[in-house]
């Protein structure tokens, strides 16, 4: 117990979470807090806590490669899974640890309700291997999906990553600014009533 304390202090002088028994341990100047949550509720990966954060932009090549960044290569391990997202026309990474949280949900819908989630989820799914610049190749049928065409933003989502068509990265982002420029306005004029 000695040497797990010192331990969790060391690596908690770093301002790193760190997972211990079903926990998160959280370093605040130096002392050893514990917050009742659990481990599933967090990607980890040795022990550390990590989300996946930042936009990066990438172009695809005439072989449609590209680059995942060095970031995210990282803490996504060897074995990852690139698929179709089911809420937009974009593509998802998830690490292996999230693409098994995944599809245990969706082997567990039954056929009859979720026999078009499946095939859109599976059906196009790869797990790529990066070539030896780091680079990874998608298959036609995912760039036709998410309608790329050459340039690419690589988002960080917290427990997975998505590939947008820079194109429409652009236009959601600023109609999000729109959306929030009009919340504000609407809140101005509610509040003194304009």
């Amino acid at each position: 117990l000695l040497i797990l304390k010192f331990f969790c202090v060391f690596l908690l002088t770093y301002k790193k979470k760190m997972v211990y028994n079903d926990t998160t341990v959280v370093a605040n100047g130096g002392k050893i807090h514990k917050n009742p949550v659990k481990i599933t509720e967090f990607m980890k990966k040795g022990g550390i806590l990590m989300s996946f954060v930042g936009t990066y932009r990438h172009s695809l090549d005439s072989k449609n490669r590209f680059f995942i960044p060095a970031k995210f290569r990282d803490m996504l391990g060897d074995t990852f899974y690139i698929t179709r997202k089911l809420t937009t026309n974009s593509l998802v990474i998830y690490s292996e640890e999230e693409w098994d949280k995944k599809a245990e949900i969706i082997d567990n819908i039954a056929d009859s309700v979720g026999e078009d989630i499946k095939e859109l989820f599976y059906s196009e799914a790869i797990d790529p291997t990066p070539d030896a610049q780091g680079r990874v190749t998608l298959t036609p049928a995912l760039v036709e999906y998410a309608k790329i065409d050459k340039n690419i933003v690589i988002a960080g989502y917290g427990s997975y990553i998505q590939i947008w068509p820079e194109e429409v990265w652009e236009e959601r982002q600023k109609e999000k600014q729109a959306e929030d420029r009009m919340k504000h306005i609407q809140e101005i004029n509610l509040r003194f009533n304009l």
